[in-house]
C-alpha cells in the first residue's frame, strides 16, 4: 500500500511538472512568435511604403493584415493579464484593417493619397517602437530562470519577482506608447 501510494504520489507530481514545462514551452513560443510578427509587420510595412508597384504594394498591405491577426493571437496567449494590453490589441487589430482598407482601394486601381501615406508611415513608426521594446523585453527574459509562470503568481496574490515585475512594466510601456 505504502508503495502504491508513493508510486502515484510521484506519478501526480511528474504529470503536473510535465504540464508546467508544456505551458511554460507555450508562453515562450507565444512570446518568440509574437517577436516575429512584429519584425515581420516592420518589414512589410517598410515594403508597402517604398514599393512602386500598386501589385506588390497590395501584396505587402494584405500580409499586414495577416501578420497583424497572427500577432494579435499571439499577444493574447502571452501570460500578461495582469497588465492591461488593450491598446495593443486595439493597434493590431486597426493596423490591420487599415492596411487591408488599403489593399482594397489599391486593387480597384485608386491611388492612395498623401493623407494616407503619412498615416502608413507612422504606422510603421510605431510598429518599429513596438518592435523594439519587445526586444528590450526579450533581453530581460533572456537571463538564466526567467519563468512565464512567475506572471500566475499574481492571481494567488503573490508578488512578482524583481524581473518577472521589470518583464511586466515593459509590456506596460509598450501599451502605453500606443
Amino acid at each position: 500500500l505504502l508503495v502504491g501510494g508513493g508510486w502515484w504520489i510521484w506519478q501526480t507530481q511528474r504529470r503536473a511538472r510535465a504540464t508546467e514545462n508544456a505551458l511554460e514551452a507555450s508562453y515562450q513560443r507565444a512570446f518568440f512568435d509574437l517577436l516575429k510578427n512584429m519584425e515581420n509587420l516592420d518589414t512589410l510595412l517598410g515594403k508597402s511604403l517604398a514599393s512602386g508597384s500598386s501589385g506588390q504594394r497590395i501584396m505587402s498591405l494584405t500580409s499586414v493584415w495577416h501578420e497583424a491577426e497572427n500577432a494579435r493571437a499571439n499577444l493574447a496567449n502571452m501570460p500578461v493579464g495582469m497588465v492591461n494590453m488593450m491598446r495593443s490589441q486595439q493597434y493590431l487589430a486597426q493596423l490591420g484593417d487599415y492596411c487591408y482598407v488599403l489593399a482594397e482601394k489599391q486593387a480597384r486601381g485608386l491611388e492612395l493619397e498623401a493623407e494616407e501615406w503619412q498615416q502608413l508611415a507612422q504606422l510603421h513608426e510605431q510598429t518599429r517602437e513596438i518592435h523594439a521594446g519587445l526586444r528590450e523585453i526579450m533581453a530581460g527574459i533572456g537571463e538564466e530562470g526567467f519563468q512565464w509562470r512567475s506572471f500566475a503568481s499574481l492571481s494567488r496574490n503573490k508578488k512578482l519577482t524583481p524581473r518577472a515585475q521589470s518583464i511586466a512594466d515593459g509590456f506596460s510601456k509598450l501599451d502605453e506608447k500606443l
